[in-house]
Protein backbone atom coordinates (compact mmCIF):
# COMPACT_ATOMS: atom_id res chain seq x y z
CA UNK A 1 0.00 0.00 0.00
CA UNK A 2 1.61 3.28 -1.04
CA UNK A 3 2.25 6.11 1.49
CA UNK A 4 -0.36 8.51 1.54
CA UNK A 5 0.73 11.93 0.19
CA UNK A 6 2.85 14.56 1.92
CA UNK A 7 0.98 17.90 2.04
CA UNK A 8 1.77 20.56 -0.79
CA UNK A 9 3.86 23.43 1.12
CA UNK A 10 2.85 26.50 -0.13
CA UNK A 11 5.51 28.93 -0.90
CA UNK A 12 2.95 32.45 -1.48
CA UNK A 13 -0.24 33.86 -1.07
CA UNK A 14 -0.77 33.81 -4.87
CA UNK A 15 -0.03 30.07 -4.78
CA UNK A 16 -2.40 29.70 -2.12
CA UNK A 17 -5.27 32.00 -4.12
CA UNK A 18 -4.79 29.46 -7.06
CA UNK A 19 -5.25 26.39 -4.91
CA UNK A 20 -8.78 27.29 -2.57
CA UNK A 21 -12.16 28.26 -3.18
CA UNK A 22 -14.75 29.65 -1.16
CA UNK A 23 -17.11 26.94 -0.14
CA UNK A 24 -19.13 28.64 2.65
CA UNK A 25 -20.07 31.77 4.50
CA UNK A 26 -20.79 30.66 8.13
CA UNK A 27 -23.13 32.97 10.09
CA UNK A 28 -22.21 31.92 14.46
CA UNK A 29 -24.30 35.01 15.29
CA UNK A 30 -26.01 37.86 14.10
CA UNK A 31 -27.46 39.97 16.79
CA UNK A 32 -28.91 43.50 17.34
CA UNK A 33 -30.59 45.24 20.68
CA UNK A 34 -31.41 48.64 21.66
CA UNK A 35 -29.40 50.28 24.20
CA UNK A 36 -30.93 53.74 24.34
CA UNK A 37 -33.98 55.88 22.78
CA UNK A 38 -33.18 56.35 18.59
CA UNK A 39 -30.96 58.40 17.82
CA UNK A 40 -31.29 60.90 15.27
CA UNK A 41 -27.43 61.73 14.30
CA UNK A 42 -25.45 59.03 12.77
CA UNK A 43 -22.95 60.17 15.31
CA UNK A 44 -19.66 57.50 15.89
CA UNK A 45 -19.39 54.19 15.78
CA UNK A 46 -17.41 52.01 18.02
CA UNK A 47 -16.05 48.58 16.06
CA UNK A 48 -14.05 45.64 17.87
CA UNK A 49 -13.12 42.84 15.77
CA UNK A 50 -11.81 39.90 16.83
CA UNK A 51 -10.25 37.43 14.46
CA UNK A 52 -9.57 33.04 14.74
CA UNK A 53 -8.83 30.91 12.86
CA UNK A 54 -8.72 27.03 11.76
CA UNK A 55 -7.33 24.79 9.26
CA UNK A 56 -6.70 21.70 8.24
CA UNK A 57 -4.93 20.23 5.65
CA UNK A 58 -8.04 21.15 3.21
CA UNK A 59 -9.81 23.43 5.04
CA UNK A 60 -9.47 26.98 6.05
CA UNK A 61 -11.63 29.16 8.45
CA UNK A 62 -10.84 32.44 8.63
CA UNK A 63 -13.80 34.03 11.30
CA UNK A 64 -14.44 37.39 11.99
CA UNK A 65 -16.59 38.46 14.83
CA UNK A 66 -17.24 42.26 14.96
CA UNK A 67 -19.25 44.44 17.82
CA UNK A 68 -20.46 47.51 16.62
CA UNK A 69 -21.92 50.31 18.75
CA UNK A 70 -23.59 53.69 18.43
CA UNK A 71 -25.16 55.93 20.90
CA UNK A 72 -28.28 53.66 20.60
CA UNK A 73 -27.70 50.36 20.00
CA UNK A 74 -25.10 47.39 19.78
CA UNK A 75 -24.75 44.91 17.08
CA UNK A 76 -22.82 41.76 16.65
CA UNK A 77 -22.38 39.99 14.16
CA UNK A 78 -19.82 36.89 13.76
CA UNK A 79 -18.73 35.28 10.48
CA UNK A 80 -16.79 33.42 8.61
CA UNK A 81 -15.43 32.53 5.04
CA UNK A 82 -15.05 28.66 4.43
CA UNK A 83 -12.49 27.44 1.65
CA UNK A 84 -11.38 24.11 0.37
CA UNK A 85 -8.03 23.64 -1.03
CA UNK A 86 -8.05 21.00 -3.98
CA UNK A 87 -4.91 18.88 -2.08
CA UNK A 88 -3.83 18.72 0.86
CA UNK A 89 -1.63 21.98 2.11
CA UNK A 90 1.18 23.21 4.51
CA UNK A 91 0.69 26.94 5.14
CA UNK A 92 3.39 28.60 7.04
CA UNK A 93 2.20 31.57 8.88
CA UNK A 94 2.70 34.43 7.51
CA UNK A 95 1.02 33.62 4.65
CA UNK A 96 -2.10 32.37 6.17
CA UNK A 97 -2.51 35.50 7.74
CA UNK A 98 -1.49 37.90 4.98
CA UNK A 99 -4.75 35.15 3.28
CA UNK A 100 -6.94 35.91 6.13
CA UNK A 101 -6.40 39.94 6.10
CA UNK A 102 -6.25 40.49 2.21
CA UNK A 103 -9.09 37.40 1.34
CA UNK A 104 -10.74 36.16 3.73
CA UNK A 105 -12.03 39.32 5.20
CA UNK A 106 -12.48 40.86 2.10
CA UNK A 107 -15.00 37.99 1.93
CA UNK A 108 -16.52 37.74 5.18
CA UNK A 109 -16.83 42.04 4.75
CA UNK A 110 -19.79 42.40 2.62
CA UNK A 111 -22.12 39.77 5.30
CA UNK A 112 -20.72 42.07 8.06
CA UNK A 113 -22.49 45.27 6.12
CA UNK A 114 -25.66 43.40 5.22
CA UNK A 115 -26.25 42.19 8.57
CA UNK A 116 -25.88 45.45 10.26
CA UNK A 117 -28.18 47.38 7.65
CA UNK A 118 -30.66 44.24 8.22
CA UNK A 119 -30.31 44.27 11.91
CA UNK A 120 -30.79 48.20 12.65
CA UNK A 121 -33.85 48.47 9.84
CA UNK A 122 -35.24 45.61 12.56
CA UNK A 123 -34.64 47.55 15.59
CA UNK A 124 -35.36 50.64 13.72
CA UNK A 125 -32.91 52.61 13.90
CA UNK A 126 -30.55 54.26 12.07
CA UNK A 127 -27.87 51.97 9.93
CA UNK A 128 -24.26 51.88 11.25
CA UNK A 129 -22.20 52.73 8.00
CA UNK A 130 -19.05 51.25 8.17
CA UNK A 131 -15.69 53.07 6.02
CA UNK A 132 -14.50 51.60 3.06
CA UNK A 133 -12.39 48.63 3.67
CA UNK A 134 -9.70 47.85 0.88
CA UNK A 135 -7.88 44.55 0.63
CA UNK A 136 -4.82 44.95 3.33
CA UNK A 137 -6.78 47.78 5.24
CA UNK A 138 -6.66 44.76 7.95
CA UNK A 139 -4.21 43.68 10.42
CA UNK A 140 -3.90 40.82 12.06
CA UNK A 141 -1.52 40.56 15.21
CA UNK A 142 0.17 37.47 14.37
CA UNK A 143 0.84 37.04 18.66
CA UNK A 144 -2.75 37.86 19.74
CA UNK A 145 -4.74 36.92 16.49
CA UNK A 146 -6.67 40.19 17.57
CA UNK A 147 -6.59 43.20 14.10
CA UNK A 148 -4.25 45.89 14.84
CA UNK A 149 -6.51 48.76 15.61
CA UNK A 150 -9.69 47.15 15.79
CA UNK A 151 -10.50 48.82 18.25
CA UNK A 152 -11.34 52.43 16.34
Amino acid sequence: MPDEQSAHQIESIEELVGLVHLVEIRPYEISARVIAPASEDAGEIDINVEYSELHTDRTLIDRFKFVARTSDAEYVTDIAAVYEAEMAVEIPNPIRLDFAERIGFMSAFPFVREALSTSAARLMRRAPLLDLMRPGDLRINADSGVPAGADE
